[in-house]
């Protein structure tokens, strides 16, 4: 649960403005609700129905037997500037992804 995130109607809203670094260092980021972080607010992201889960399934699977040098992430955490976004389908070229000291990726990705 958001501690120190008061919620409101479909958007959770920094009592005290934080930063990026201070939002990321959060013990419960990876807790359901997911949410954004965007202008020193969390902003809880919205969740989508049956059609919308069917639609990106359908698209990572798609993209992933194309066969080509692109790699289909649902539900990636992306850093942006000064922004944590989660999008619903992040399509990225396979030489642009980055990988950490162990050949793993990152849990987000930056800009």
């Amino acid at each position: 649960m958001l501690k120190n995130i008061g919620l409101t109607e479909s958007k959770a809203t920094a009592l005290a403005s934080i930063t990026l670094e201070q939002f990321l260092r959060l013990p419960y980021i990876e807790e359901s609700p997911a949410c954004k972080y965007i202008n020193g607010e969390a902003i809880q992201k919205p969740m989508g129905g049956a059609k919308h889960s069917l639609l990106q399934k359908w698209l990572v699977v798609f993209i992933g037997v194309l066969g080509t040098h692109y790699e289909a992430f649902p539900e990636l955490r992306c850093i942006c500037g000064e922004r944590l976004v989660l999008a619903d389908v992040m399509v990225i070229c396979t030489n642009q992804i980055p990988l950490n000291e162990n050949g793993d990726t990152p849990f987000s990705l930056k800009e």
